[in-house]
């Protein structure tokens, strides 16, 4: 599934959006938990919006995220750790004064695909909301 809006660009925001660090956190649900030095992130997401019954065990699923510059922005693209698991698409495109954010979201499947998938325009709605 893929959805996409465009929102007024800014120095600011073109600085947090070239950021893994900042740009994935702007989702809510997906952090860098560290980098290999090549472009490659490890990301953990969390299905929930707050901590309050957070459990390490349970509750992260590892992604390795690959940075990929783009003609007209940069794209973060999440794969998560296992074969067959889900695959989430950000991607972020200058145009003039507005940006145009993308998110593509892919549901794993298989017998043990029992990982959390969080709706594309979820995540979408977080983004929006950091960089306004």
């Amino acid at each position: 599934m893929s959805v996409s809006e465009k929102i007024l660009n800014s120095e600011g925001i073109k600085r947090v959006i070239r950021n893994p660090y900042l740009a994935i956190a702007s989702t809510k649900h997906f952090h860098v938990i560290g980098e290999d030095g090549k472009g490659e992130y490890s990301v953990v997401l969390y299905e929930w919006e707050t901590t309050s019954k957070f459990r390490v065990e349970e509750d992260l699923v590892l992604y390795r995220m690959t940075v990929k510059e783009e003609p007209m922005g940069i794209s973060y693209i999440m794969e998560e750790n296992r074969k067959g698991g889900n695959y989430y698409k950000i991607t972020f495109m200058n145009s003039g004064n507005s940006l145009t954010v993308m998110v593509i979201g892919k549901k794993g499947g298989g017998v043990f695909g029992k990982t959390p998938y969080i709706e594309p325009e979820h995540i979408l709605d977080h983004i929006k909301q950091f960089l306004s």
